[in-house]
C-alpha cells in the first residue's frame, strides 16, 4: 500500500468508528411484549411457573455490536410472564420451571435495514415428575429500518429488541394455549 493511501485509511477507520457510535445492550423493557395475553385463573400455569435458568446470548462490547445477554433476556421473560399472570412469586410454590437457552442471535454486520433472528429453546419442566411438558426452539425475526434510527448500532439494538420481543411473545402464546389443555 502506498504511504498516502495508508495514511488516509488510518484516518478513515477511526472516523467511521466514531460515526458508528458506541454499541449498547438490548434494553430489557423493550424486549417485553407490549400486547401480552393473560392466563385464565383456571390455567394450570396461572401464577405457577418459575424461571430457573437462562443461558447463551452475549454481553455487549461497546466497541463492537449490540447483543442480548442471557440475564437481560431472562429478566424480560420474567416481566412478560408476570404480566401474563403466569410467574410464581416463589419458586417453592411453583409446579413448573422454565429453562431458557438463547441458541443463536443472528445479526447483520452492517446495512440500511437490519434484520435480527433469534432462536431460543424453551423447556417447561414439571418439578415433581421432571417431565418436560414443553420443549421447543422458537425462531423469530425483526427488521429495524433505516428510518427507525440513523446510527447503525442503534438500528441493530432495535432489531435485537424486536426479535427478542417477538420470540417471547410467541412463546407466551404457545404456553397459554398449552395451559388451557386438559
Amino acid at each position: 500500500m502506498r504511504p498516502a493511501l495508508l495514511n488516509q485509511f488510518l484516518v478513515i477507520i477511526p472516523l467511521l468508528a466514531v460515526l458508528q457510535g458506541c454499541a449498547t445492550a438490548a434494553k430489557i423493557d423493550e424486549m417485553v411484549p407490549t400486547t401480552s395475553v393473560v392466563a385464565d385463573s383456571n390455567s394450570k400455569f396461572y401464577k405457577n411457573i418459575f424461571v430457573s435458568s437462562a443461558s447463551g446470548g452475549d454481553e455487549t462490547n461497546p466497541l463492537w455490536t449490540s447483543e442480548i445477554s442471557a440475564d437481560d433476556f431472562r429478566k424480560a421473560l420474567e416481566i412478560a410472564l408476570q404480566n401474563a399472570e403466569i410467574l410464581s412469586e416463589l419458586r417453592s410454590s411453583s409446579t413448573y420451571e422454565i429453562q431458557v437457552f438463547l441458541d443463536e442471535v443472528e445479526q447483520p454486520i452492517a446495512g440500511l435495514d437490519m434484520t435480527v433472528t433469534t432462536q431460543v429453546t424453551y423447556q417447561v419442566i414439571d418439578f415433581n415428575t421432571r417431565e418436560r411438558i414443553f420443549d421447543k426452539q422458537i425462531t423469530a425475526a425483526y427488521t429495524a429500518e433505516f428510518g427507525d434510527a440513523f446510527m447503525g448500532v442503534e438500528r441493530l439494538r432495535l432489531a435485537n429488541e424486536g426479535a427478542a420481543e417477538k420470540n417471547i411473545s410467541q412463546f407466551l402464546s404457545e404456553l397459554i394455549d398449552l395451559g388451557k389443555e386438559e
